[in-house]
């Protein structure tokens, strides 16, 4: 199957045919549920600041939809694994000062920053940053 220009900012229409079947649970997935999920998380995501995201994913339907709807809204994004040794993510983090870690589950704190949960979009938490703190020099162009 080739994937046309627009995928990511218009899912195919396929109705009811399984668009992701989950290997770990079997849960199947229609192309119905994935499009209405992702202009969901879109919905609630697109008032965020723009900013770098960080995601902490596995191979499931809820990291897919939080992808694609970044996609969507063109958010720079950095996908980890909820399986990286946190004393890695931690140093991610503070060599890269994301605004947003999605999907922190038991990261309240990591390289000193304090996390708040985000209210509208579950899983997300939102780095209190100081006043004046500025991103990697390489992050500069992505975020402007």
């Amino acid at each position: 199957m080739r994937i046309s220009e627009d995928f990511f900012w218009n899912i195919p229409f396929h109705g009811t045919q399984a668009a992701i079947i989950e290997a770990d649970t079997g849960n199947a997935y229609s192309w119905d549920s994935l499009s209405q999920a992702v202009g969901e998380t879109e919905k609630r995501i697109k008032g965020l600041d723009r900013g770098l995201v960080f995601a902490l994913v596995e191979n499931d339907f809820s990291s897919i939809v939080f992808y694609l709807a970044c996609l969507r809204l063109q958010l720079p994004l950095l996908l980890l694994s909820r399986q990286l040794d946190t004393h890695l993510i931690t140093k991610l983090v503070k060599y890269y000062q994301p605004e947003y870690l999605w999907n922190p589950s038991s990261f309240t704190s990591l390289s000193g920053e304090e996390w708040v949960e985000n209210k509208t979009v579950p899983g997300l938490a939102e780095t209190r940053k100081k006043c004046g703190q500025t991103p990697h020099h390489n992050l500069a162009l992505l975020l402007s």
